[in-house]
């Protein structure tokens, strides 16, 4: 320390220590922002693949709804037609007359 004493001005001295603190604090903020950004990144990730599979699912409960109401249409089923109206989904049925 007395050899860049020596060497550097007093007031150099103390301005370089001074930049030298000051880039090791920017380091060190780097790290942290770099930590929160890696962080957020896989909490967006995961949320993202929660909507990607819940689209998926939405197809695979639409279809069984529907095989399910056309099964109670067709068989004249009153449980499979009362569990899908307890669970808020009204089946209506129409009956297709064929063209001769």
């Amino acid at each position: 320390m007395k050899f860049f004493k020596k060497i550097l001005k007093n007031w150099q001295y103390w301005l370089l220590n001074t930049l030298g603190g000051l880039a090791l604090l920017l380091v060190l903020i780097n790290m942290t922002l770099y930590k929160q950004n890696r962080n957020l990144h896989n909490e967006i990730n995961n949320r993202q693949e929660f909507i990607n599979q819940s689209i998926q699912l939405s197809h695979l409960n639409n279809e069984i709804i529907k095989s399910l109401a056309q099964l109670a249409a067709k068989n004249k089923d009153e449980l499979i037609s009362n569990l899908l109206t307890s669970h808020g989904i009204t089946v209506t049925v129409t009956n297709q007359k064929k063209q001769d």
